[in-house]
Formats: structure tokens, C-alpha cells, sequence
């Protein structure tokens, strides 16, 4: 008697709720949708997408949700009009498939099942999506490279389906966009200084613009592990670059996301010797090696500001030392970042932890050499008034 229940009520929904199928979806979309309205660059590819999330429905009240049942909906419609309807039964929904945030619902429910264990990169799909939000969001639909979002979602898609599949996408597919800087959905400097100009804002800005973020941003290790929050490299700044969003606490990972990685992403130490033996050498060289460097290195205050710029600190000079590559002016810059003094910008005790400033060297510049000239001209006057008086007399 059950099972006779059972099969009826499945015959029942059956006829009023048409259950969608991936092979049934795939053959309409690349059939109809072709030239400028592709959406899968092979029926494999829709078949691997379509195989990762959830099926819903096909009837006329499924025309919104991130599932197979709209896109097969817009699938069928757009056989007579491909546009829009191709872009909504596309993997990126369009606003449409999924709502107005469909192109990340699609990515997150995607690339949260197709890189797992060593390959993952979220802690939960909250953190995805405010990563995703930061993305750059314009682009072309099924773009293989390029930093934008749907970049991000090819290669979750591509992911799919072996070992194989997701060791070679799922660096691509992650917030970094690449494995080792080798650049695919965007460098990782090109993501490092997206996401963070949209959820480092502010007071909480770590960058005067885009073009300083970027400058700022090579003098930085690259890094390997594209989960990595706690490293002295990039990947570990992008996590909390996005992070702030995620959580809802700026406060808390901006710095961790800033330049010298507040403590967080590496030790202050370890940030401060990589720049100042990297970027200080020849005539401005200020250590013999890094091992030099971090012996000196633990004596120095650590009470400065995240963005500072001046102060008796190592923020600061973290700052000069990442700044005397920034601003290609190591003769101005990696004498400030001097351990022994921090000649003039650095060196003021008194002033320690308290002066903030955005990160851009263009204004550090501007400081640091309008207190050197004001200082020089005071000499000078200084020298003149004495031999003046030597003369009288």
C-alpha cells in the first residue's frame, strides 16, 4: 500500500512540476545560444556546471533560483529569443538565475563544491560571497582569462570532475586568480588591490589609489597556498582583505590586509627585513643579509599605526622600505627605513604610533622632503648669520 502511495504521489508531481535534467539543459543552451549568445564553450563544460547544482524545477515559478530548473527554463525561451534569455540560463544566471547577486551565487555554489580539502579556499560560503562582491564584476560571459568575476567562474566550472581538474583550476578559480603570480583570472596584485579598494575603505583605506596599491604590492612575497591566512605573502592579505567584508570587522583584518600585514600575515619582522634587503641595496644598503636584519629588527617599537608614515616605529618603516621601490627613490626612502634612526621621517620618539597617513608615496614624498628642505634652508641661514658676525668682528 505505501509504495503504491509513494509512486502516486511521485506520478502527481511528475506531471505538475517538471524535474529538470542536465543532459536535457545542456543540448537546448548550446543549440540555441551560439556566436556572441555562447554560454559553454562545450557541451561538456555545461554538462560538468549543470552536474554541481541544484536542479529545482522547470515550471513557471522557478524562473528566479540559482538552479538548473530556471536556466532550463530561459534555455527553452531562448530558442526564439536569445537575448537576454541566453545570458540568464548561462552559468552566471544574470540576475536573474539566482537574483541580483546571481553571478556569485553561481560561483559560490560552484567552486565550494568543486574545490575541496587542499584545494579550498572558503571557510563558508558567507566569506565566498563578500570575496565574490569585491571581484571586478565586469568582463565577458565564459571568459577563460582576465580579472573579473566571470573569469573566477569558468574555472570553478572547469574544476570539476578529477584531481587533475581542480590542481590546475582551482588556483585560477580562487580569490588570487593564479598559482605562483602566473597570472589567469588577473595577477595576484590585480586581485590583492580589487578587493581590497572595495572592502578596505575609508578609514580603514590602505591606499591612496589603484596605481599605488599595485606598486606597493610587488614589493610583497607572492606566496603558494591560496588559503593561506597567516603567511607573509599575498594570498594571506587578499583573505583578509575580503575577510573585513565577510566578517563585518575592518578594524580587525584591514591591517592584517595593509602592506606590512599588521601582525598577522607574516611577523612585522618578517615583512619589514624582506623590503629593507630587497629594495635597499647597493649605495642605500642598511643590512648584510636578512639574519642581520632580524636581530636589529627585534628591538624596534611595534605600537605604530597600521598606515603609518612617520613615528618612531616599524610600521614606518616598513612604509620607507616598500616605499623606496613604490616610488623608485631609494635615496629618499631607505634612509628613513634606517633601523638605527629612521633618519628624519622614522626617527622621532615622541611621535610614536601616532601619525597616520594613507599609504601613497607620492605624499610621503611630498612630507618627507618638504621636512628635509625646510630643515636645509635653516642650516644655510643658520651658517650665513655666523659668518656674518665672524666678518663684524
Amino acid at each position: 500500500m505505501k509504495l503504491i502511495v509513494v509512486i502516486f504521489v511521485a506520478l502527481i508531481a511528475t506531471a505538475f512540476c517538471d524535474v529538470p535534467d542536465c543532459a536535457t539543459y545542456c543540448g537546448n543552451i548550446t543549440a540555441a545560444c551560439t556566436g556572441v549568445n555562447e554560454q559553454y564553450s562545450t557541451n561538456a563544460y555545461c554538462l560538468s556546471v549543470c552536474s554541481v547544482l541544484d536542479l529545482g524545477a522547470t515550471d513557471s515559478s522557478s524562473e528566479t533560483g540559482n538552479t538548473v530548473g530556471c536556466r532550463a527554463y530561459h534555455a527553452n525561451v531562448s530558442a526564439t529569443v536569445p537575448d537576454p534569455h541566453c545570458s540568464h540560463a548561462g552559468p552566471s544566471g544574470n540576475k536573474t538565475c539566482g537574483g541580483e547577486n546571481s553571478t556569485c551565487e553561481a560561483y559560490c555554489t560552484i567552486a565550494m563544491k568543486a574545490c575541496v580539502g587542499n584545494h579550498s579556499f572558503f571557510p563558508s560560503k558567507g566569506f565566498c560571497m563578500a570575496a565574490c562582491m569585491a571581484f571586478n564584476q565586469t568582463g565577458l560571459v565564459g571568459a577563460t582569462s582576465g580579472n573579473s568575476v566571470f573569469c573566477h567562474l569558468y574555472h570553478a566550472g572547469a574544476a570539476i570532475g578529477s584531481t587533475a581538474n581542480a590542481n590546475l583550476h582551482c588556483p585560477h578559480a580562487s580569490p588570487s586568480g593564479t598559482h605562483n603570480d602566473v597570472g589567469v583570472c588577473g595577477t595576484k596584485c590585480e586581485n590583492y588591490c580589487q578587493i581590497n579598494s572595495n572592502t578596505c575603505t575609508g578609514n580603514h583605506s590602505l591606499y591612496a589609489d589603484h596605481a599605488t596599491c599595485m606598486k606597493f604590492c610587488e614589493t610583497l612575497p607572492v606566496g603558494t597556498n591560496v588559503s593561506d591566512v597567516a603567511g607573509n605573502n599575498l594570498d594571506c592579505r587578499i583573505y583578509h582583505a575580503y575577510a573585513a567584508s565577510a566578517s563585518a570587522n575592518p578594524t580587525l583584518h584591514c591591517p592584517h590586509a595593509s602592506h606590512n600585514g599588521g601582525g598577522a600575515c607574516g611577523g612585522l619582522c618578517d615583512t619589514y627585513c624582506h623590503v629593507a634587503t630587497t629594495y635597499c641595496t647597493g649605495a642605500n644598503q642598511l643590512f648584510a643579509n636578512v639574519g642581520a636584519c632580524m636581530t636589529q629588527c627585534a628591538a624596534l617599537k611595534v605600537d605604530g599605526a597600521f598606515n603609518a608614515i612617520s613615528g618612531d616605529s616599524i610600521q614606518c618603516r616598513i612604509y620607507h622600505a616598500g616605499a623606496a621601490h613604490a616610488t623608485g627613490n631609494a635615496g629618499l626612502h631607505c634612509p628613513h627605513a634606517n633601523i638605527t634612526s629612521g633618519s628624519n621621517a622614522c626617527g622621532t620618539a615622541s611621535t610614536t604610533g601616532s601619525t597616520t597617513g594613507s599609504t601613497t608615496g607620492a605624499a610621503t614624498t611630498s612630507s618627507s622632503t618638504g621636512a628635509t628642505t625646510t630643515a636645509n634652508a635653516f642650516t644655510v641661514v643658520l651658517s650665513f648669520v655666523t659668518l656674518i658676525g665672524f666678518l663684524l668682528i
